[in-house]
């Protein structure tokens, strides 16, 4: 079907040697497509992120989006999956937060959303939902929030943000908590070896974001 167009997403490579971490890697997959404009890339912000690419100021950002620009090509972009990364820059895991929570926090996202280059590229949210069960039984309340604090947080003018951005995010913080729960963390398991040790870290990472955001 000639409509059909492949979409590329970047990886964080978690664990091993993953194609399609770098920049390079999604420019040399688009060079070996014969027909080009049948190919696209989605830029999933937790995987940018945790593959080393920073995102945390207008300045970083900017610098991550001119390298994506000049390797791969705003004219490829097809869209932005919108999450926050519960692990630091470079960690490699695939670790998805809301957003503003997690290590990249509220700034990086309202340098994308304020990005003239972003305009009318796709933005899905890939946050987590909460409780479960929610989706299902139809409750969107995080999601709905999480797309109204994307559009405020475009509209305050860099004069104001500095003063602004920690009441945002302590506020925000304090809805998705209460729309889901932080889990409890599990104590380390002792004398159970390194990898029952490494699959404690694994869970405990995933109930709480490991920055200081």
């Amino acid at each position: 079907m000639p409509e059909v167009i492949t979409v590329i997403e970047n990886m964080a490579n978690a664990g091993s040697n993953i194609i399609g971490t770098t920049f390079n890697d999604l420019k040399s997959m688009i060079d070996l497509v014969e027909d080009k404009s049948r190919v696209r890339v989605c830029i999933d912000t937790c995987h940018l992120f945790a593959s080393g690419y920073d995102m945390r100021t207008a300045e970083s950002y900017a610098e991550t989006m001119s390298k994506f620009d000049a390797e791969v090509g705003y004219k490829y972009l097809g869209g932005i999956h919108l999450n926050d990364s519960k692990v630091e820059l470079g960690a490699h895991r695939d670790l998805h937060e809301n957003i503003g929570l997690g290590c990249i926090g509220l700034t990086g996202f309202r340098a994308l959303m304020r990005d003239p280059a972003m305009v009318g590229i796709p933005m899905v949210l890939e946050t987590p939902s909460g409780p479960a069960g929610a989706v299902e039984n139809g409750d969107l309340d995080i999601w709905t929030r999480e797309i109204k604090l994307l559009y405020e947080i475009q509209g305050i003018p860099d004069d104001e943000w500095d003063a602004k951005k920690n009441v945002i995010e302590q506020r925000w913080r304090k809805e998705r908590d209460a729309l889901n729960p932080p889990k409890e963390k599990k104590a380390p398991a002792k004398k159970k070896g390194a990898a029952k040790k490494k699959k404690n870290d694994d869970e405990d990472s995933e109930s709480g974001s490991e920055c200081d955001h």
